[in-house]
Formats: C-alpha cells, sequence, structure tokens
C-alpha cells in the first residue's frame, strides 16, 4: 500500500510538470502584453544599435604559401624526396604572420604611409581615440599600432588549402586597404630573406676568402718581384716550373676543397642547431646517419681516382699515352658515382622514412651537406696526400733556384685559389638572386567599395527574433517560478470542480462591490448569475439551502463573492439571508454600510434578539446579519450547538442562506461551518492564490458530508487570458452598435 501511495503522488508529480501545446498557448496569451513591450523594447535597442553603427569596411589579400624548393642552380641528388607544403607547415606560417615582429614591420610601414599621406580623414585606427581629448587624436606609436593588429586582423587558412587570407577592418576604406597591402608586402619581403639567408651567409664567407686570398697574392707577387731584382734570377728550368706547376694545381684544388669544407661545415652546424631546436632526440638520432663506411669507402675511391687522372693530365711528355689512362680513370670514376648516387638514394629514402613529416625537408638537407662535407673531406686528404710526394720533390731542386721556385708556387697557387674564389663567389651571388620567395600574393589588397558592416537589417532581424525569445523565456521562467492560479484551466488540472470566474471590475463596477445591484448588466454581475445557476443544479435531486463561502488565505474575494452571489439569489425571487461568520475581520457591514453591532454574535450570546439583528432594508428579497461583537473565541461559537440552532432556525424562513466565513487555512472557522451547511463554496484569486494553498483548502473542505462543490476564480482579466475568453468578454461588454463599429473598421 505505501508502495502504490508513493507511485501515485510521483505519477501526480509528472503530470502536474508535463505542460500540452494549449498550455503553452494560454500561457502566451495571458502573458502577450508582457511579450509585446519586451519584445518592442529590445527591437527598439537594435534599431537604434544598426541607426547609429559605424560602417565598417574590409580589405582582404590571399597569399599561396609553398615549401621553400631552394636555388634553381640547386640539383640535389634527393630532389625526388622534396616535401609537399602540409597543414602543419601553413600554420606556422600563420603564426609568424601574427608574430610581433612582422606585427612591428607592419606598424612602421603603415605610419610611413601615413607620413606620405598626410590626409587625416583616410585614417581611424592609427589615431588613439580618447574620451577626454576626443577633439586632438594623437597618432598611436609603433609598439601600439601593433598591439592593435593583434585584435583587429584576422589571419586564416582558406578551407585547408595552401592560401592564407588577411583581412582588416576599419571605419576607412583606404585605411583597411593599406594596413592589408603592408601586412602582404612586409611578410613576403621578409619571407624572401629569410629563404636567401643560408646562401647570403656563404656569399658572405667567399666574399671574405676572395679578398683575403686577393691580398695574399698581392704581398707574394711584391715579394717576387723583389727576389728576383735582388737575386738576380729572372726564371726557373723547366723542371721547376713542371713541378711548381702540378703543386700550384694540387694545392689549388686541396684549398677549394678546404673551402667546400668550411662552406659545409658552416651550413651544417646552422641546420643542425635548427633540427635541435625542433626536435632534441631526433637531432641524436640523426647525427652521422651519413658516415655509413660504404659511403665513405666509394668518395675516398673518388677522390683518389681524379686525382691520379688530374696527375696524368698534367704529364705532357706522354700525352698520348695518357688519353688512354685518362680515359679509363673516367670510366672508373662514372661508374662509381653511379654506385654512390645509386646507394645514397636508398639510403636517404631510409633515413626520410624514419622522420616526422614536418621536418623530412630539413632532414633531407642535413643530410645532403654532410654528403657534401664527407665528400670535401676524402678529396682533402687525398690532394694532401699526393702533395707530400711532391713536397719531397720539391725541397730537392737545387738551392739556387728553391726560393724562386718558392716564391713561385705561393703566386701561382694563389692566384688560382683566386680564380676559384672568384667563380664561386659570382655563382653564390647569382645563386642568392635566382632563390625565390614561397610566396604568392594571390589576391592584392583593395579599396573596399562598400562597408562589409553593420548588416543593418540582420541586426534588426536578429533584434526582432531576440526580443522574442528572451520574452518567451522571461514567461516561461516567470511561469515556473509563479506558483499562482492564473486562469480556470489551473483549477480544473488539480481535479477540482471550477464554478465559474468573475472578471476584474472595470469603470463603474469599481464604485460598489454589490456590482450585481449597482450594475446589473456587467460582466461581472452576468459572470455571479451564471454561479447561481451552476450553484443550484450541482447538485440534482437534493437541494441547496445552506451555502458557506470561504477562500485559503484572506483578501481573495470572499466577501464580494458572497454578497453578490446573495444578491443573484434575491433577484431571482428566492427570499435570501446573508450572514457574515466572519468573526475576526468581517466586512459585510462595510459593503453594505451598515452598522456591525448587534448581529450573529450578539445573538448567538443572548444579549440581543433576532428581529433586532437582522437587516431588511438592504435589497428586495435579501436580509443581512453583520458579524457584530467580535469575541475572543470565534471557533468556539461558530462551532457550538447554538450555531446548529441558528441555521435550523433560519432555514425554515428562507429558500437561500450564504454564511461567509474566515479563510480555511489560517483558522478552523470555515472548516467548522462546512460540516453544517449543504454546500461549500472556495473563492481564489487569479495571480494571488497558491496552487499548494487552493489543493490544501480543498482536502481541508473534503469533509465526511462531501458538500465541497466547487471553486470561483475571482478577479480574472478575460483581456490578459486566452482568446476564447477575450471573445466571451468583447462580446458581452460592447453594445450592437460598438460591436458594428468595430466590424467597419476590420473590413477597411
Amino acid at each position: 500500500m505505501e508502495n502504490q501511495k508513493i507511485l501515485e503522488e510521483l505519477n501526480e508529480l509528472i503530470e502536474g510538470e508535463t505542460r500540452s501545446f494549449r498550455d503553452y498557448i494560454n500561457l502566451v496569451m495571458l502573458h502577450r502584453k508582457a511579450i509585446i513591450i519586451i519584445t518592442l523594447l529590445i527591437l527598439s535597442a537594435a534599431i537604434i544599435y544598426a541607426v547609429a553603427s559605424k560602417n565598417i569596411y574590409k580589405s582582404v589579400t590571399v597569399m599561396k604559401i609553398m615549401p621553400p624548393k631552394g636555388s634553381i642552380l640547386d640539383a640535389g641528388i634527393f630532389e625526388e624526396f622534396a616535401n609537399n607544403q602540409n597543414d602543419r607547415y601553413i600554420a606556422n606560417e600563420i603564426e609568424l604572420l601574427k608574430s610581433y615582429t612582422i606585427r612591428e614591420y607592419v606598424a612602421k610601414a603603415v605610419i610611413d604611409s601615413f607620413n606620405t599621406d598626410r590626409d587625416s580623414s583616410n585614417y581611424y585606427l592609427v589615431y588613439s581615440h580618447d574620451f577626454f581629448n576626443s577633439d586632438k587624436p594623437a597618432l598611436l606609436d609603433e609598439i601600439t599600432l601593433a598591439e592593435m593588429f593583434s585584435r583587429k586582423v584576422d589571419i586564416a587558412q582558406k578551407s585547408g588549402l595552401d592560401y592564407i587570407e588577411i583581412a582588416i577592418e576599419s571605419p576607412s576604406p583606404k585605411e583597411a586597404y593599406v594596413m592589408a597591402s603592408a601586412y602582404a608586402d612586409v611578410y613576403k619581403e621578409y619571407n624572401l630573406g629569410e629563404n636567401r639567408r643560408q646562401v647570403s651567409n656563404v656569399t658572405k664567407f667567399l666574399e671574405a676568402q676572395k679578398q683575403d686570398r686577393y691580398h695574399q697574392l698581392e704581398g707574394i707577387e711584391d715579394s717576387l718581384k723583389f727576389y728576383k731584382l735582388v737575386a738576380g734570377v729572372v726564371q726557373l728550368d723547366e723542371q721547376a716550373t713542371n713541378l711548381i706547376s702540378n703543386i700550384s694545381d694540387f694545392e689549388a684544388r686541396k684549398n677549394a676543397s678546404g673551402i667546400d669544407m668550411a662552406i659545409a661545415k658552416e651550413t651544417l652546424v646552422r641546420l643542425q642547431n635548427e633540427m635541435k631546436k625542433r626536435d632534441p632526440s631526433l637531432s641524436q638520432y640523426m647525427a652521422g646517419k651519413s658516415s655509413e663506411p660504404y659511403i665513405q669507402m666509394l668518395q675516398e675511391q673518388i677522390a683518389k681516382l681524379e686525382t691520379q687522372r688530374d696527375l696524368a693530365l698534367s704529364n705532357t711528355k706522354f700525352a698520348s699515352q695518357n688519353k688512354t689512362l685518362v680515359d679509363e680513370y673516367n670510366n672508373q670514376i662514372v661508374e662509381l658515382k653511379t654506385k654512390l648516387d645509386n646507394h645514397l638514394s636508398s639510403y636517404q629514402s631510409k633515413v626520410l622514412s624514419s622522420s616526422p613529416e614536418e621536418i623530412k625537408e630539413l632532414t633531407k638537407e642535413i643530410f645532403e651537406e654532410e654528403v657534401k662535407l664527407q665528400a670535401a673531406t676524402a678529396s682533402y686528404n687525398q690532394l694532401s696526400s699526393f702533395l707530400k710526394d711532391y713536397e719531397t720533390k720539391f725541397n730537392n731542386l737545387p738551392q739556387a733556384t728553391l726560393e724562386l721556385a718558392r716564391f713561385e708556387r705561393k703566386r701561382i697557387a694563389l692566384e688560382k685559389l683566386y680564380s676559384l674564389l672568384e667563380e664561386k663567389y659570382q655563382e653564390a651571388v647569382i645563386n642568392e638572386q635566382s632563390i625565390p620567395g614561397n610566396v604568392i600574393v594571390v589576391d592584392k589588397a583593395r579599396i573596399p567599395l562598400g562597408p562589409s558592416k553593420p548588416n543593418r537589417m540582420l541586426i534588426i532581424i536578429i533584434g526582432l527574433f531576440a526580443g522574442i525569445g528572451i520574452s518567451f523565456g522571461y514567461i516561461i521562467v516567470l511561469s515556473y517560478f509563479n506558483t499562482t492560479i492564473k486562469t480556470p484551466e489551473d483549477i480544473q488540472k488539480k481535479n477540482i470542480n471550477i464554478l465559474g470566474w468573475i472578471p476584474q471590475f472595470n469603470g463603474e463596477a469599481k464604485e460598489s462591490e454589490f456590482i450585481v445591484s449597482s450594475n446589473p448588466k456587467s460582466i461581472p454581475s452576468e459572470s455571479y448569475r451564471t454561479i447561481r445557476t451552476r450553484v443550484q443544479f450541482s447538485r440534482p435531486g437534493s437541494g441547496i439551502k445552506t451555502i458557506l463561502v470561504t477562500s485559503a488565505l484572506p483578501q481573495e474575494g470572499k466577501t464580494t463573492t458572497s454578497v453578490n452571489l446573495a444578491g443573484t439569489f434575491a433577484f431571482s425571487d428566492k427570499k435570501v439571508l446573508l450572514v457574515d461568520c466572519d468573526l475576526r475581520k468581517p466586512r459585510i457591514h462595510k459593503v453594505f454600510n451598515l452598522d456591525k453591532q448587534p448581529g450573529l454574535t450578539d445573538y448567538l450570546a443572548g444579549s440581543c434578539k433576532f428581529d433586532k439583528v437582522i437587516r431588511t432594508d438592504v435589497a428586495p428579497n435579501l436580509d443581512v446579519i453583520t458579524a457584530g461583537t467580535i469575541p475572543h473565541n470565534p471557533s468556539e461559537i461558530l462551532g457550538s450547538d447554538l450555531m446548529d440552532k441558528f441555521i435550523e432556525a433560519v432555514s425554515a424562513d428562507y429558500d437561500i442562506i450564504l454564511l461567509d466565513s474566515s479563510p480555511i487555512i489560517p483558522v478552523t472557522d470555515a472548516e467548522l461551518l462546512s460540516k453544517k451547511v449543504d454546500a461549500t463554496i472556495l473563492v481564489l484569486s487569479a495571480g494571488k492564490s497558491e496552487v499548494e494553498l487552493m489543493q490544501k483548502a480543498s482536502e481541508m473542505l473534503a469533509n465526511e458530508k462531501k458538500n465541497f462543490i466547487g471553486a470561483i476564480l475571482n478577479n480574472f482579466s478575460y483581456t490578459e487570458g486566452p482568446g476564447s475568453y477575450y471573445k466571451y468578454y468583447y462580446y458581452y461588454s460592447h453594445t450592437d452598435g460598438e460591436k458594428k463599429k468595430v466590424k467597419d473598421q476590420d473590413k477597411v
């Protein structure tokens, strides 16, 4: 049984919280004034904002970003492993564009453009807009302008493509164009400088080496002239000349290999440092990956064969015999280089496959520089070995020619080295200038022809829907927290019979609470007559003579209802007695402008006879008994046998007897009286009576006599209720002429 009761309470709770579509319609109709007011307020604010907002112009530039591909002179053996640009690379470039360095360069460019233009009307964002110094806006400095770019500039990748879109908004169309153009130009120049930085370092190194060798060459030539003048030796013999030529050739090649080693080392150190920054663990893994013994062996053999081939070419005495030997050397060199290229390609693919996608390009460059360094080192070591043999022969020259041979040897070696450095320097310069940037401006920024913001119509539409949404949310929240009774449906949902509803008194109806007498054609009067009919037929077969009217709490309209309900019975040719049983705060005497004493309590106490307490001059067929002297024990008096005898006595002389009692929840008076009458009516006030208190009051009135016949909703507003109530109100509150006039206006 206990579980069944819990289930019933749970079902009742769920059903009480569930609302139908009709409930929401009623809720809207009930609060339609609030909805209209809130919607109009928010819509008005949106219209004011839309009209007062500044026009905002947007300038956009679009750039295509490609991975660096190196110079056109760089024909690496790993070209097939070039990595395509990916989203991570684009993301890195976007972060670079957002960096303070780029923003500072752009700020300088924008300020330069402003200083050139000098037309302040074309600029807005470059000024500080101080509320207190609005007449004299100051020009922003580079730091403040750079900070402003972090908020005003929108940089984004376009739909996963290799395109970056830079958009800038400003109240000035030209300013938006200047800033977007400056962003594209600064980034493009910065990108080009970064791509050429490696080759620029090599160019500077070669230039310094070239200048140094040039000064050395000048010095040795001066020393040679001086020695010839002092020693009197003019030229060397043929043997010494050939020996010096061969030594100088090998020294020049050795020095060239040394320069290649220095360049490769410098480049490799820079690349390895960059790899350490990105991934230290991968940097350790990559260290020495190109130092495989087989690769080193092939490089050493190639260097040895190239040196022997050059030696054979330098021997002019046996040129015809050496031709065959040179061809053989060349064939062997080609064969070894083919093996080396194939092995490097295979080995490089393995290294790259183990590298993360975003640093494959850097891995390839490191591997390639390591191979170049090893090749230069092998050539340098091989040439050093050959030079040792020639040094021995050189030192065996006659003493008379040895000093001159040494000067001549240095001169020729420096001359060849200088020529080689000059050639490499010019090649590096061309290489540097040939390196393209990996940024292409696809769409240049343009001066916008029209504003991009605000979309005034959209703002107004959003304001309209926001107003509707907020107003609906407001009434839903209000309804959730407001548990008062608003419409007759709220009473019916709790399975309480609704006898009728009384509208708010308007106009002349406010002048008298006894409205069925003062204004019998009014809507409230008609409502009271409807309730009278329903009360009469609430119990077919058993007549109703004594009726108790009470409420849940004070000031819910029970006295007004009692007075007017008694009047409707009286005007229907029934003899009616209205008794004020509210012995705590009686009001019936005030409604009819009567003396409170003597009254009911005086009669029950025996201090006054019945004919002294009865008032027969109130209205036709309506007699009234006021409360009388307020006792200290109202409950005992109303629950006494004397009260039973009083009701029984007056029942013989009257058709209807109405008892106006105290509210049932604060005191027990009404509960006691409900057991002595034929019918009990509960009066509720719309927008004031709580649903929970209504349920509690109805439970208290549900005694063993089962004489609780229903509730009356007082102070109900037809105009704020659902449409059907309003139509009812309109039909009965207007004359035929007024209704016809309104219909004619509707047709127009």
